[in-house]
């Protein structure tokens, strides 16, 4: 089991009392609430930490409470392109938003994800969790192509992520 995927098995296995600490977390800083740094640390300090990004392993624990829906797979931009609604006009506020994911930078990045994983738990859509780790610690690397393949898949609908 690679780091990512000990990591979200960890998220799966919080319970609804720790999920709701890390939710009021989202979009703050890791040393603003004890209670929910106590909790990262609990779980990034038993993983193997070579190569992972703290800040970036911080958002996935903080966005996981939000959307923590079985069986998701495939990258963001495939999850995006499920959400898509049917009406012209909620489908281009839809592109607007993912444009807005693939243009942004951190902070602004991390609290258009948090409203993104929202939008997607109330569509019923699962993220593929490790995918996404993984991409989130790509993500602010232009040239790993982390949002470009984000915008491929929910252009091109690829299901393979």
């Amino acid at each position: 089991m690679t780091s990512i995927e000990q990591f979200v098995h960890e998220l799966r296995r919080l319970t609804p009392g720790e999920r709701s600490v890390l939710r009021r977390s989202a979009g703050a800083p890791l040393s603003r609430n004890v209670a929910a740094f106590d909790l990262f640390t609990s779980i990034y300090w038993r993983l193997n930490r070579r190569g992972l990004d703290k800040q970036q392993l911080w958002i996935a624990m903080t966005l996981y409470p939000w959307n923590p829906l079985p069986a998701g797979e495939g990258c963001f931009g495939t999850a995006w392109r499920k959400a898509q609604p049917i009406d012209a006009k909620g489908k281009r506020r839809h592109d607007q938003r993912l444009d807005a994911i693939l243009s942004a930078e951190p902070p602004v990045l991390d609290t258009l994800l948090l409203d993104a994983v929202r939008v997607l738990k109330r569509r019923k859509v699962a993220i593929g969790w490790e995918q996404f780790t993984r991409d989130l610690h790509k993500c602010s690397n232009a040239a790993t192509g982390v949002r470009q393949r984000w915008a491929r898949n929910y252009l091109q609908g690829d299901a393979n992520g």
